[in-house]
């Protein structure tokens, strides 16, 4: 949430020019493909309504990839032990894009 907040402060303020934003949700290797892309869209557009929430108007388009873009490596294992939940926390993740430019001085 502090992350977000200092986001949307900083996309209200005067010191960029945005045009877009790209909200991607992501997800773990745990669980089906359908699941996870519903899952991964479901935290896209969470974070983009708290965006909305706290003022921010630039345009946002939300999209899902699921599980399909992993930055843990070495996780082994399928079953959802307590180690291998730990060790994929990384995957599960939204990153928002932001198209602009810093105002020219």
């Amino acid at each position: 949430k502090a992350q977000l907040d200092a986001l949307a402060r900083a996309l209200r303020g005067q010191d960029m020019q945005v045009q877009n934003l790209t909200i991607t949700g992501h997800t773990d290797r745990l669980g089906s493909q359908a699941y996870n892309d519903a899952l991964a869209l479901q935290r896209a557009d969470t974070v983009a309504a708290y965006l909305k929430a706290q003022g921010v108007t630039t345009p946002m388009q939300v999209r899902a990839m699921g599980e399909r873009e992993p930055v843990t490596t070495g996780c082994k294992g399928e079953s959802r032990t307590p180690a291998l939940i730990a060790c994929l926390q990384p995957d599960r993740r939204v990153v928002v894009d932001i198209l602009g430019q810093a105002p020219t001085r």
